[in-house]
This record gives C-alpha cells, sequence and structure tokens, in this order.
C-alpha cells in the first residue's frame, strides 16, 4: 500500500501555550529596577507584553521582586495566545510594572527588553513540521525566548 505523501494538514492559527524568557537584564543601567522613594530598592515586576501586528494585544500578569532567572509565562498569567493570522510579525516585550504599592511612585512602567519576529517563519524553517517548541535568541541581546505551540488545522 502506498503512502500519499503530497498533501499535509495546514495550520491556519498558532497558539501559543507559554513562553519562557532568560537574558534579560537584571537593572536597569546600574540602577535596580525599583528603586523607591523610601525602603530598599527590589528586583524587577516583570510583565511581558504580546503585541502582533494584527489583533489584540495581552498583557500577562507580573512575576515580582524577580533578580534574575527564567520567567515563564502560562495559563495562570493570561495565555494561551491565539495568533489568527500565523504570517505575521509579532513583538514579545518584556516591562518592570511600578505601582504605588511598590512606592515607586515617580516611575512609570519601565521597558525592559524585547524581540520581534514571525513565528510562522520560525515554525516552517524547522525540519519537525509543527513543532510544539521553539528557542528564540534575540541578536545584539542576551534574551533567550522559549514557545511551547500548538496549532489549529483547517
Amino acid at each position: 500500500m502506498e503512502e500519499d505523501c503530497g498533501q499535509f494538514d495546514t495550520a491556519v492559527d498558532i497558539v501559543i501555550e507559554a513562553v519562557g524568557v532568560s537574558g534579560y537584564p537584571v537593572n536597569n543601567g546600574s540602577a535596580a529596577w525599583d528603586s523607591p522613594l523610601f525602603g530598599t530598592s527590589t528586583g524587577a515586576d516583570p510583565y511581558l507584553v504580546i503585541e502582533p501586528s494584527v489583533g489584540t494585544m495581552l498583557w500577562t500578569e507580573s512575576d515580582y521582586h524577580v533578580n534574575g532567572g527564567a520567567l515563564c509565562y502560562n495559563t495562570l498569567d493570561g495565555l494561551p495566545f491565539v495568533l489568527t493570522r500565523p504570517d505575521q510579525l509579532v513583538g514579545f516585550y518584556l516591562w518592570d510594572r511600578d505601582e504605588l504599592v511598590n512606592f515607586d511612585l515617580l516611575s512609570d512602567n519601565d521597558y525592559m527588553t524585547g524581540k520581534e519576529l514571525n513565528l510562522w517563519d520560525r515554525v516552517t524553517s524547522t525540519s519537525n513540521p509543527y513543532p510544539t517548541s521553539i528557542t528564540v535568541n534575540a541578536s545584539g541581546s542576551s534574551i533567550q525566548l522559549v514557545f511551547s505551540l500548538s496549532y489549529i488545522f483547517t
């Protein structure tokens, strides 16, 4: 019996199930991310923003007082996130949340680092069709993003 390898199912959506982030800056230059008016400085309160060029942005929940190490954003933080137009540029930006409860009264949220990429290009450039995990290292930066993915097929 012959197998027909000429046809494959085509994914119409990419589902971002989780995002791991490492290699982000642990300080804001030479200062701590959170430098309050009163009290001692604390680590960053990072949250991830996923911003597709077409569609709605997603802000995840923050981790609090982080001084390094890998971060993981998943269902507890607002994911999964469905890219209904998978072949588009998507920004993944890490921000430090500054809130009144942290006594960081004179500061807005601070951009920490980020990467823009086309996930579909990354998915289709692998030898494994529709990988469940993709690692992206940002050039010119130490940030590393690890995506846990699934797909919606036609």
